[in-house]
């Protein structure tokens, strides 16, 4: 409850209040609203200069070591003397294929599209791309994409592809219309059930099993793409899923004629389980391949006698409903027959090999339970994040591609690449509020400069999608923890086991310095609430002096009790001293854990406390099974008391039945012989003396019985009665809670309903306005159509007028030129004119021929 209130806590400090990050080189960033006041002017060669001081600083700053790509990673903190029990799946965890397997299965696959699902006979031209696609990524089965999301469900940009070619950005924003998947659009209702692929709408190929199922999904996709031949995305995964899927069987048998050819050999294996069974740990395999096929691989990697390393062995476990299911019963499995027996499993032997059954079958009949089993496996959601969600399992993942993406870490270019843009980033972060043109060029610059950097070393480890790490989330138990000294660690790739390291996670500077500014508003937020919080906490209480009143009920005026070790305290705090108390307990926490991010870069003291209220919740639901234990067996003294009430009652009454029985022989016997009376009288009474004595001692006993139960009984009552107020008052707060969710429930229905009539009418309205727009946009296309045609009309008649007036001007010259009509003699008549005519005339003459043409 405490690290909910935590946890709420530190969410509402971020939500409202803006908080200073320090930046790098010592730097302290601003807040938005002081960047608003205290924007500047600065110069480009002073930015040149800051970035060529960067530069020489990044260049001198030493490199990071190198990881061990051997190494163990731990996310978790675990206790190795807890696990008694090592459990491991098959393939890809104690097999490691070769890379000839990918080629198999994308040849079968491919082969049988073609004559199973009559798929075009180009297909078997295709080629299977060893180095296009990783595991973990998402297909969209409704669009036909292969994408990339983070473990935001946010669209990685750059990495969606369709078929062989990538998707534009633009496209799949239009597509998606968000960057952010919903959950429901990525998984499905019921991930566990029969046809959960079926009705999800986009599938994750998390297995190494699926990289060439991916490679031939997008093979096909590319060819249907450049030969226009029109495909359903859905019906396409479907043919490629069942065509992969169908030709495991032949894939089985091809491996196991020639096991050397697609399985790698790990000598080491073997002295691996003979430390940890040297080491008295228990082990098991777990595994959906089928016997004959485990068999050949484990007599490749072990020896003959590799069953005598396991305990248990179960194949075609179908995982994960192994892990999900409790009606599939264990089935023995006959070597020599082959086949399968009908026998009743009712315990687990070593040596015998199981199919099917679950995972609870596996821990009743074994004992095995919770912590005290670590599983390894290389399927992040079928063998690992299952059983330790519903089972409470430790679990380790096995990551082949790990060996290659921690050598391309360890490459010194890549380390002053991501040296370089760590320190480019904080760059323009502190310079990105100064404003200018020649500031703008420059950080637009940088922000190419840092863009390029983050592509190279994105696609340093694949030039599609980039590193694998980016598709495993950081809930997912996918990193390995340590192995005890005396046995040999677990690997996270293909290479040696017994050369494994511990490596334990930690914040980078970055994220570190980020962290503890926001647990620093944590802090000054808590002790402003201190303040106002009017009550102090008693600094002799703790949280062990508690009782059940507390849960319930808290009085204005607690009463007062005295206790020897602590003073006076009241029985029950009120809810200010309570609320303070909280506050005081979150405020250390998080102290602590800033003192720790801040020296260590990590959050021990957290986890530990995590643990504890965890411990703490497991005692709680503990006393709860205890109490109904409890009044199970105080209901048995009540039933043992009654019954020997009942055997007593009939032990008193079969002795007065002899007493009288007595005295009646006596009363007969003095009847009969008078003379014997004295010796008949004081053998009756030395009778009935033992009689009474026999009885006094009965009872006796029976009275400290019945006091002893008396005791126990009352103290048991005791105990129920607290009990049963307990769940009385838990009973009640949980109705309580219930009554006023389903009252805010109904509210915000109601609200919700008002808000949709008003929306409906609003949309009513805008129908009609929308309608009156269509109107009047019909008669302005109407007037508009009308005004075109007279304009139309207006150039032809304009058209018109100019041709006639050519034609008529050119006839005026023909008949002017012939000498025709009224136009005869005209000749003469200028040529006469002309010499009477004076220079002033002919000038006139001359302008007004310009004006008439």
């Amino acid at each position: 409850m405490l690290y909910a209130r935590f946890v709420a806590t530190s969410r509402r400090v971020i939500g409202t209040r803006s908080f200073a990050l320090p930046g790098p080189h010592g730097t302290s960033r601003r807040t938005v609203g002081d960047r608003a006041l205290n924007r500047g002017q600065v110069s480009r060669e002073d930015l040149r200069e800051n970035y060529l001081r960067i530069l020489e600083k990044c260049k001198s700053k030493k490199l990071p070591q190198d990881v061990n790509p051997k190494g163990v990673f731990a996310c978790n903190e675990l206790d190795l003397k807890e696990v008694q029990v090592y459990g491991f799946d098959y393939d890809y965890t104690l097999a490691c294929y070769k890379p000839s397997m990918d080629y198999l299965l994308y040849s079968l696959g491919r082969d049988m599209l073609i004559k199973k699902y009559k798929y075009p006979e180009g297909i078997a031209n295709l080629k299977y791309r060893e180095n296009f696609a990783v595991r973990g990524l998402h297909y969209d089965i409704e669009k036909g994409l292969l994408l990339k999301l983070d473990s935001f469900l946010q669209i990685q940009l750059g990495a969606v592809y369709r078929g062989l070619h990538p998707v534009p950005d633009e496209e799949v924003l239009r597509i998606y219309k968000n960057r952010i998947i919903p959950i429901a659009y990525v998984e499905a209702p019921h991930k566990h059930s029969y046809d959960a692929v079926h009705r999800s709408k986009m599938v994750q190929l998390a297995d190494l099993f699926s990289v060439p199922e991916i490679c031939l999904l997008c093979n096909v996709t590319e060819y249907f793409l450049q030969n226009h031949i029109d495909y359903h995305p859905e019906i396409l995964f479907r043919d490629v899923k069942n065509s992969v899927q169908s030709c495991h069987p032949v894939m089985h048998q091809l491996v196991v004629e020639n096991v050397s050819e697609y399985l790698e050999q790990n000598k080491d294996l073997r002295r691996f389980f003979d430390r940890l069974r040297n080491a008295g740990k228990k082990t098991f395999l777990v595994t959906n391949s089928p016997f004959h096929f485990v068999n050949k691989g484990m007599q490749f990697l072990v020896g003959e006698n590799w069953k005598n390393y396991f305990d248990v062995v179960i194949v075609q476990a179908r995982k994960p409903k192994f892990f999900t299911e409790e009606t599939r019963p264990l089935r023995i499995y006959d070597e020599v027959k082959q086949t399968q027996l009908w026998d009743r499993v009712t315990k687990l032997n070593k040596g015998i090999i199981y199919l099917e059954g679950t995972v609870k079958q596996l821990q009743d009949m074994t004992g095995w339970q919770g912590h005290q089993v670590l599983y390894f496996g290389d399927h992040p959601y079928s063998d690992l994040a299952d059983v330790t969600l519903e089972h409470g399992w430790r679990t380790g993942a096995i990551i082949k591609e790990l060996t290659h993406e921690i050598e391309t870490l360890n490459d010194p270019k890549f380390k002053e690449n991501a040296n370089w843009l760590q320190m480019l980033t904080g760059l323009i972060e502190e310079h990105q509020d100064y404003e200018g043109p020649e500031v703008q060029n420059e950080l637009d610059e940088w922000m190419r400069e840092r863009d390029q950097l983050r592509n190279e070393i994105k696609f340093v480890f694949n030039e599609q999608f980039g590193s694998l790490l980016d598709l495993i989330e950081s809930e997912m138990v996918l990193k390995l923890p340590e192995l005890p000294k005396d046995i040999p660690s677990s690997k996270t790739s293909k290479d040696e086991m017994q050369n494994a390291e511990m490596k334990v996670p930690l914040f980078t500077p970055l994220e570190a310095a980020t962290v503890s500014s926001v647990l620093e508003e944590c802090l000054n937020q808590l002790a402003i609430i201190g303040f106002i919080i009017p009550a102090n906490v008693d600094p002799r209480w703790d949280d062990s002096f508690k009782t059940i009143d507390e849960t319930y009920g808290v009085p204005d005026e607690p009463e007062i009790i005295f206790r020897e070790d602590m003073g006076l305290l009241p029985i029950v705090p009120t809810k200010a001293e309570k609320l303070q108390r909280e506050r005081n307990y979150v405020y250390e926490v998080l102290k602590k854990v800033l003192h720790e991010i801040r020296n260590h870069r990590t959050f021990d003291s957290l986890q530990k406390e995590v643990d504890n209220i965890a411990k703490k919740l497991e005692g709680e639901r503990n006393l709860k099974e205890s109490a109904q234990m409890w009044l199970s067996q105080a209901e048995q003294l009540r039933e043992q008391l009654e019954s020997d009430k009942k055997a007593n009652e009939e032990d008193r009454k079969n002795t007065i039945k002899l007493a009288q029985e007595s005295d009646a022989r006596v009363d007969h016997a003095i009847f009969i012989n008078n003379g014997k009376l004295g010796y008949a009288e004081k053998w009756a009474k030395a009778r009935l003396e033992q009689q009474e004595l026999k009885l006094n001692l009965q009872n006796e006993d029976m009275l400290n019985k019945l006091s002893e139960y008396s005791k126990e009984y009352n103290a048991e009552q005791a105990i129920s009665a607290e009990i049963h107020t307990y769940l009385e008052a838990d009973i009640k707060n949980k109705e309580e809670q219930i009554d006023m969710w389903t009252k805010k429930y109904n509210e915000e229905i109601v609200e919700r309903q008002e808000e949709i009539d008003e929306l409906k009418e609003l949309i009513k309205e805008q129908k009609l306005e929308i309608a009156e727009m269509h109107a009047l946009m019909d008669e302005r296309q109407k007037f508009i159509d009308e005004c075109i045609a007279e304009e139309n009309r207006l150039k032809e008649e304009e058209k018109l007028n100019k041709a006639a007036t050519i034609i008529q001007s050119t006839w005026r010259g023909h008949m002017v030129r012939k000498q025709l009509g009224k136009y005869k003699d005209l000749w003469k008549q200028l040529k006469k004119e002309a010499k009477e005519i004076t220079p002033k005339k002919k000038s006139l003459m001359k302008r007004r021929d310009k004006e008439y043409i």
